[in-house]
């Protein structure tokens, strides 16, 4: 039962009642399919593979997600546990990650925010420190990047899509920085995403501040 009251600025109030009644499948039926896409464009490796698992009453994403990377013979390693604080850490098989590296735009673009570099890498694998200090797997729904909760506290319906992104730039560079908790490096944008498979560059809002006119010995400015 659901009950609401509310009330206007003169003082009057109305009060609705609401049964909500609903039916759930047993624990362990099959409640439908997602498709998953694991998604390596920031290293120039593109779409690593794109799969479609049953979605398990009861289950979370993370344990969903797991069951996705069995199926398509990837190895994995994690923190925390399928029904509480699922964090990706690596994914690993072979020849999977094999592309051209880090696309040169993005690159400019990480060493002018200060992201240090590194060389820990493998065709093989790809996880948290690979390439930069900023790296790591995080990961989309239905196009909302990052719903700043684990997968583990996320239930999936039927018909979800879900993307595993791989970020060098503590997610400035696929468009989720904002679920890191913080500000890293000296840029706020990059101004662009690298996703699956290509840049996409980001539309931006100007709000004019100054306009200095033009004289005849120098052009004018906004």
């Amino acid at each position: 039962r659901i009950e609401v009251t509310a009330w206007d600025g003169e003082g009057n109030s109305s009060y609705k009642s609401y049964i909500v009644e609903y039916y759930a499948e047993d624990a362990g039926a099959t409640i439908g399919r997602v498709t998953i896409t694991i998604d390596a464009t920031t290293v120039g490796a593109g779409i690593v593979e794109v799969g479609e698992v049953d979605i398990i009453q009861g289950e979370p994403a993370s344990a969903t997600l797991v069951a996705m990377l069995e199926e398509y013979g990837f190895e994995y390693s994690n923190g925390g546990t399928i029904d509480n604080g699922f964090y990706l850490r690596r994914i690993t098989r072979s020849d999977a990650f094999i592309g051209d590296g880090i696309p040169e735009n993005l690159r400019s673009k990480i060493e002018l925010d200060g992201i240090p570099f590194n060389s820990q890498y493998s065709y093989d694998s790809l996880g948290e420190f690979d390439y930069t200090m900023g790296s790591g797997w995080m990961y989309c729904i239905n196009g909302q990047l990052f719903p700043g909760r684990g997968l583990s506290e996320y239930y999936l319906n039927d018909g979800d899509n879900i993307s595993i992104r791989f970020t060098l730039a503590y997610g400035k560079d696929i468009g989720g920085s904002s679920s890191t908790g913080g500000d890293y490096g000296r840029l706020s944008s990059y101004c662009g995403m690298w996703v699956n498979g290509g840049y996409i560059p980001l539309e931006h809002a100007y709000t004019e501040t100054a306009r200095v006119e033009p004289t005849e010995t120098e052009d004018g400015y906004v």
